[in-house]
């Protein structure tokens, strides 16, 4: 699921992430480089119904589209 994924990807994160209630339950399979979450983040963007807001430059939060 997006939301265990995004909780253990934190671990790597200099911020935070977050995942609203609307995309908790999106499956995911792959294998993520951990040293480059911004690109983990777009090809997530990419790939599924989910968008990424930037509130700050260190705060995002994943959305379902």
């Amino acid at each position: 699921r997006l939301d265990d994924f995004i909780e253990q990807l934190n671990r790597y994160y200099r911020g935070h992430l977050s995942v609203d209630p609307s995309a908790t339950d999106l499956r995911l399979v792959g294998a993520y480089p951990v040293t480059d979450i911004d690109r983990i983040l777009a090809a997530l963007e990419q790939s599924h119904p989910i968008s990424i807001s930037h509130t700050l430059p260190w705060w995002k939060t994943i959305r379902a589209r």
